[in-house]
């Protein structure tokens, strides 16, 4: 390590090879290149400098060096009962006992004296210690004197003749040698004891420890004395590491070398209390004990208590001394003796008592080990404090303590350090015992589709290449989860599925000039979710814009951490982020509805253009989803009318009569509150009193309340609190009373769960349970998937949440009435049956529950007795959300399957028809499906072409999604056949492992599987945490006409008869319910016979229907689900957080409501006018000229606009990585930011091939890394203040991209997937023309863009840097070339060529006079 003043470590070397000796001090010689150091053990070593190599070595004490003093050409060691003096090499020349064991200290008079001070501590309390003074040239002591309290310290040679001797009490004393060692002056260092101390000249500096509430602790001041005449303190310099050492500088008086038992270290300026830089000793764990300064003052050197010595200077060459005399050559040690003559026996040779085996040195030289250690193995609660250096990961010694003895924390530590892994049992039998631990812990075993979805890079894979479409077999687009804060995907995707907040959403139009507006976020993120069937979303830029909220910062809501960029600064912000992941998603989800709220508002519409981008982020108040009074008679908006619940709140005093005030609020969420620990009673899995808590538990015949009851306490809540009245009044107690009086439509309720006796109570009840009959089970369709204990008939039960709430409210009396049941007819009952009329003024609604989000904890943290609201517990688990999917979501024909299980795929139906026959002449563009503004101004997403299926493909691709969806239940009380839920990945067999290619669909009557053997789909395989095997990915691209497996003729047989599988016709890796069939691992699980369309056990959506279906969304993993699994808590592990109940007519009218029309996001006006407008720098700031032309309105009418476009991007973080089992594994990848977009024209014309679009995006963030190499940005190009390019914000070039997908444009380039994954835009197939999949053939690798460019069109790109308008314009010229080798007919020829070149020249660009 080096520091800004110079100083580099030279070198780090133990000071014995084998031993570990501490070392206790430290002292460089005045006469050779020497350094002296005593240890604990009472050996005194000599160093050479630099190189540290033993010069002698002595073992002259029976115990600790506490001292070392220069004389001559030796040096003098004091431990607590001896004095020795030993020569240069080692020869020990005097040597004195003191029987008491009281020496501590040790000091030479003056520079060049041979008397030698011996300062000792006191015998006992009330005795003083002594000073005694040797002469080393006689061998005598010939002074003697007294201090109180003993020495601890000694420095010689200060000013006056004066000796400075530092007591244990922390006091400094100034002794005078001729007149007895009498006391002349005292100063009170440090109260708590001295650690160290010198003295120069005039001045005196101590380092020590300080007392604080009774405490002794290490005082972070070091104080310097200035001794003429009356002693005071000239400065007290901090030093925030903790100063343990210090020494002064040889060649400048007031310089003071000061170092930490870490390692920190730093040369301060004690006159100006200033310092260089700090500088940090590598000590890997050690305690840094002693430091030294040589006479020069160019070499330091520090002493730990591993036994390593650091020698640290400003130049390989620096001396010790000015004038160093060379050192004589050691004395040759002397070889061992041998006990072995010429000619005598081996038998004399000692013998070594074996208990089983041989000698190693018995064993052959050939002999090969088959048994090897098993790996190390680390506990768990010391991976969580791993700190990693470089690539090293360490780990602070649990039992390290500065007062135990050395080598006690090393004993201690070794179980720790040489445990290792047991031998792995069979598959079989690890699974087994996995469910046996996951019954004993959680009462039953966690499914596979609920486990973290976390993606493991493979090698040789890219994560763009991953295939999210087999964990989602729906029509519904997942979200991925490897963005900071994808801890709300679960409330987006709820959000998504209200039919009324989506249709506001999607008629939003964003503002182009109000980059952070949240609203406008989560409208393009509807929009994406909206067009993006099956296909995995991000949601980066919504989490963008909620990292620029100081609010959402305040409120810990923000992941982030401090990250050292590329130049030195820091480019991650550091957040108080709530470690509290349930609390987290509340405070999100009031957050988030109050900013909508503020933003959607008709004030908000109406007035002015936002802020600048700094000021955006704080629109929001703190104060999150209530609205004031002021804002409640404010025209509301669709927040409100949705969310909103109105609520009166009356203040009434307690202590002065008739004061009272009324108040109404609007909140957006309401919070379960739980009844105390003494009025609680015994539940099952609660532990009877809370934790900290020392009231009597309840009585165990207490009933249980209902939900119902908790909900009308949080409705109608009451406390007494000190609150200010007025100025008159000042505090008064008062009584708070809320009372609705207005109902949403839809009612969130958190749950507000904080440990094991707040999730107790939601634990299923018993089904002959009073608050319930067995019939409401049978009604709600909760029967467990699982029972609980290992019994194969258990209990029934119930769920304590219920499906129906009704809630009646009379303001004006203050009363609130909460009824629940399993189904709607229990509910109307139960509020029939009181027989009255509700009063004038009420309000009554029911409701149904439609969406729950829960928190999944892991399965090491399921058997935890810690709290959820616990820092321990702050990152065990993850959310996911059920969400009841109403009818404006699903297709009339196809329910929840998505179009592309329905036919080949959108993508290669689109090349078909782009592709030209070798009949025709060079093609002209054909005419797509794109959308077009219709009267009202809305844009439908384009629509695939139908497609003719023969009946041997709709059987095919009916039994193919029943397979997938599986049978799930219906609503409650429907008829539907129930499915089993699947224990665990590991459940699905394993003849996986062995071939793992993609599963082909179809099958012959005794089960035999035809697959395909393709390389890309091996590689392309990913791995999921919780599964032991890879998942192989479960989808195959088309293959092309002449291809081996087209001119093989492969064929299956099915059921039904005998298929013959077209080439074109895409090739679904669906598991099949087959007898025998190897069926893919993944989040699915199926059971056994096949379902074809039509028969009774078809799922309804299969057959078409529109019923509402239960989804569970995991991130990307989204499944059907049962009923039964939206509240099955899975014995704990599956914690409900927050419940959505919506209004029942708003459930039923949804059956009405028909798919939304997007609103368009631009006209043709609006992006002539965006592409034309100032750049964020101004419009007088001097920039270069722009680079393209922007599209004339003439070529905007063009529905089939073809454009080439790329794009670079930045990398505005550094990749996240975990330690895990000592190895570091990436968990999250950099965080990319859209630097650069480019579009070239396509149309044939004057201005073919001329850029339209040239985009540089100003970054609101620290760069991490411009990418230089890939992007062809340099530092500074994305600064407002630096920046020679027209910079525009984020969302104005998402605007303009989104109007062109819109508009139904035609995008040509290289690697489109990664751009527009990137680039948080989802575009439909059909408008996609990607060159890296035209030229590329199948089990072969993929061709770069400047590999193409050089072989097809002569042109040398990317050589230095990459350009964004050079890549798209080469990749419009590439589809051109393959426009005519496909009507030419010699596509495959050339293809082929191209790849035998690169095989046999590289796939570097070479000569291009080689390429014809």
């Amino acid at each position: 390590m080096q520091g800004s003043s110079g100083l580099t470590e030279l070198r780090a070397t133990p000071i014995h090879p084998r031993i570990s000796e501490s070392i206790s001090c430290l002292r460089f010689s005045t006469r050779e290149e020497l350094l002296w150091s005593g240890t604990e053990s009472g050996a005194l070593y000599g160093l050479q400098s630099p190189s540290l190599n033993r010069y002698c070595c002595s073992q002259s004490h029976a115990s600790r060096i506490c001292g070392l003093a220069l004389y001559g050409d030796g040096a003098a060691s004091v431990s607590s009962t001896t004095i020795c003096y030993h020569a240069v090499g080692g020869l020990c020349h005097l040597r004195y006992t003191n029987a008491k064991g009281s020496m501590a200290a040790c000091e030479v008079e003056s520079s060049g004296a041979s008397r030698l001070l011996v300062g000792g501590l006191a015998a006992g309390e009330g005795t003083a210690g002594q000073v005694s003074v040797l002469d080393l040239s006689t061998g005598q002591f010939t002074h003697q004197g007294e201090v109180a309290g003993g020495v601890q310290q000694l420095k010689g040679g200060i000013g006056r003749g004066l000796i400075a001797a530092g007591v244990p009490s922390g006091q400094v004393v100034l002794l005078d040698p001729r007149t007895g060692f009498a006391q002349q002056a005292s100063m009170a260092a440090h109260a708590g004891g001295l650690a160290c101390m010198d003295a120069r000249s005039d001045l005196v500096a101590t380092c020590g420890r300080s007392t604080r509430q009774g405490h002794v602790v290490p005082d972070i001041y070091l104080k310097v004395f200035d001794i003429r005449s009356t002693p005071r303190v000239l400065s007290s310099v901090q030093f925030r590491a903790g100063p343990a050492m210090l020494a002064f500088h040889p060649k400048f008086t007031s310089t003071l070398l000061v170092a930490s038992p870490a390692g920190v270290f730093s040369l301060i300026d004690a006159q100006i209390s200033a310092y260089q830089q700090t500088m940090q000793v590598e000590t890997e764990g050690d305690t840094i004990q002693c430091c030294a300064i040589s006479s020069t003052g160019e070499v330091i050197a520090f002493g730990g208590n591993g036994g390593y010595a650091h020698i640290w200077a400003g130049r390989r060459d620096a001396h010790v001394n000015a004038m160093s005399q060379p050192l004589p050559p050691p004395a040759p040690r002397a070889p061992p003796r041998a006990t072995l003559a010429e000619h005598d026996s081996f038998a004399r040779a000692p013998q070594y008592a074996l208990s089983e085996g041989k000698l190693l040195s018995a064993l052959d030289t050939t002999t090969v080990a088959s048994k090897y250690p098993a790996p190390r193995v680390i506990d768990m609660q010391l991976l969580g404090t791993v700190r990693q250096v470089d690539f090293i990961g360490f780990v602070a010694n649990p039992h390290y303590g500065a007062s135990k003895p050395a080598g006690e924390a090393t004993r201690k530590a070794a179980p720790m350090r040489n445990k290792r892994a047991k031998p792995k049992a069979p598959i079989s039998d690890r699974r087994e015992l996995a469910r046996r631990e996951g019954r004993a812990k959680a009462g039953t075993l966690l499914p596979g589709r609920y486990r973290a979805m976390r993606i493991k890079q493979q090698t040789g894979v890219r994560y763009e290449q991953f295939d999210f479409g087999y964990y989602n077999r729906t029509r519904f687009a997942g979200l991925e989860n490897d963005l900071a804060n994808c801890y709300a995907n679960p409330l987006l995707q709820v959000l998504y599925f209200m039919p009324a907040f989506r249709e506001a959403m999607l008629a939003h139009v964003p503002s182009a000039d109000k980059e952070f507006s949240l609203t406008g976020e989560l409208a393009l993120l509807f929009r994406m979710l909206h067009s993006a069937q099956s296909e995995a979303c991000q949601a980066a830029n919504l989490l963008r814009a909620l990292r620029q909220s100081r609010d959402a910062r305040a409120l810990g809501l923000v992941e982030g951490q401090l990250q050292p960029g590329k130049d030195g600064n820091d480019i991650e912000m550091t957040t108080s982020l709530d470690p509290i992941l349930m609390r987290r998603i509340h405070s999100l989800q009031r957050f988030l509805l109050g900013n909508l709220h503020r933003e959607s508002s008709p004030e908000a519409t109406a007035a002015s253009p936002a802020k600048p981008a700094a000021q955006n982020g704080s629109a929001a108040s703190t104060k999150g989803s209530e609205v004031s009074a002021a804002e409640a008679v404010q025209p509301s908006s669709f927040v409100k009318e949705l969310f909103g619940l109105g609520m009166r709140q009356r203040t009434v005093s307690t202590t002065r009569q008739g004061l009272e005030k009324t108040a109404d609020t609007t909140v957006f969420q309401l919070e379960l509150k739980y009844p105390p620990a003494s009025e609680r009673p015994a539940m099952p899995g609660s532990s009877g009193t809370k934790k900290g808590s020392s009231g009597p538990a309840a009585p165990a015949n207490k009933s249980r309340p209902s939900f119902s009851d908790l909900l009308q306490g949080a409705l109608r809540p009451q406390s007494e609190l000190r609150v200010w009245w007025d100025d008159s009044l000042g505090y008064q107690t008062v009584r708070q009373t809320c009372v609705p009086t207005s109902l949403p439509q839809v009612l969130v309720v958190g749950t507000g769960v904080q440990d094991a006796d707040d999730v107790a109570w939601w634990q299923p009840l018993p089904a002959t349970s009073p608050q319930g009959s067995p019939q409401d089970k049978s009604k709600a369709g909760e029967k467990d998937a699982r029972p609980s204990s290992g019994q194969d008939q258990a209990e029934p039960t119930k769920p304590w949440t219920p499906w129906f709430v009704s809630v009646s409210s009379q303001p004006e009396e203050w009363r609130v009435d909460v009824r629940e049941g399993a189904t709607l007819d229990e509910v109307v009952r139960g509020t029939a049956s009181s027989g009255q009329p509700p009063p004038p003024g009420s309000i009554r609604e029911m409701y149904e529950l439609t969406a729950v989000i829960a928190l999944v904890r892991d399965m090491e943290g399921m058997g935890s007795p810690s709290g959820l609201a616990t820092k321990e517990a702050a990152d065990d688990g993850h959310l996911l959300a059920h969400i009841k999917v109403l009818p404006p979501y699903l297709d009339p024909e196809r329910g929840v399957l998505p179009d592309r299980l329905t036919g080949p795929s959108p993508r290669h139906a689109a090349l078909a028809r782009m592709t030209p026959q070798p009949s025709q002449g060079l093609p002209i563009f054909p005419k797509i499906d794109t959308p077009l503004p219709t009267a009202s101004g809305s844009m439908s997403p384009p629509q695939p072409p139908p497609l003719t299926l023969t009946p041997g493909q709709q059987a095919e691709v009916a039994a193919d999604a029943a397979a997938v969806q599986g049978h799930p239940a219906g609503s409650a009380g429907s008829d539907a056949p129930e499915h089993n839920l699947p224990d665990d990945l590991d459940d699905l067999p394993d003849t996986l492992d062995e071939d793992p290619s993609p599963m082909v669909p179809g099958a012959s009557a005794e089960g035999s599987v035809a697959s395909h053997t393709d390389n890309n789909d091996q590689d392309d395989r990913q791995r999921l945490d919780g599964s032991e095997a890879a998942a192989s990915t479960a989808s195959s691209s088309i293959e092309r006409q002449g291809s081996a497996a087209s001119s093989a003729g492969t064929s299956t047989s099915r059921v039904e008869g005998t298929k013959k599988l077209s080439p074109d016709a895409d090739v679904l890796g669906s598991p099949l319910k087959l007898k025998n069939l190897r069926v893919p691992r993944g989040p699915y699980r199926t059971g056994s016979g096949t379902s074809l369309p039509g028969t009774p056990s078809t799922p309804s959506h299969v057959r078409g229907g529109c019923n509402p279906q239960w989804m569970l969304f995991n991130d990307f993993c989204v499944t059907v689900c049962s009923p039964a699994e939206v509240l099955q808590l899975f014995g704990g592990s599956k914690i409900p957080c927050l419940l959505y109940y919506t209004r029942v007519t708003s459930v039923q009218q949804s059956k009405d409501i028909g798919p939304p029309q997007p609103a368009p996001v631009l006209t043709p006006e609006t992006f002539s006018s965006l592409c034309s407008a100032q750049p964020v720098q101004g419009a007088n700031a001097r920039l270069r000229a722009p680079s393209c032309v922007p599209l004339s309105l003439e070529e905007l009418q063009q529905p089939q606009l073809l454009l080439g476009l790329d794009a670079e991007f930045v990398a505005l973080s550094a990749p996240h990585a975990n330690i895990k089992r000592s190895t570091e594994v990436e968990a999250r990848p950099s965080r990319l930011g859209l630097a650069r977009v480019s579009m070239v024209r396509g149309s044939s014309g004057e201005r073919q091939h001329q850029a339209c679009i040239d985009d540089y995006i100003a970054s609101r963030e620290p760069v991490y890394d411009h990418l230089t190499k890939y992007s062809g940005l340099e530092p500074g190009d994305l600064d407002p203040a630096m920046s020679p390019y027209p910079l525009i914000t984020l969302r104005q070039a998402y605007l303009k991209l989104r109007f062109l997908v819109d508009r139904g444009s035609i995008f040509v380039g290289h690697g489109l997937k990664k751009d527009f994954r990137m680039l948080n835009i989802v575009v439909p197939a059909n408008q996609v023309v990607d060159t890296v999949e035209l030229f590329h053939a199948r089990n072969a690798r993929k061709l770069s863009l400047r590999f193409l460019a050089s072989y097809l069109l002569n042109l040398d790109i990317q050589a230095i840097t990459h350009d964004s308008i050079t890549d798209a314009r080469t990749a419009l010229q590439l589809f051109q070339v393959y426009q005519k080798l496909q009507a030419d007919g010699t596509f495959e020829a050339k293809l082929a060529e191209m790849y035998r070149w690169g095989q046999q020249f590289g796939w570097e660009p070479g000569p291009r006079d080689t390429h014809t």
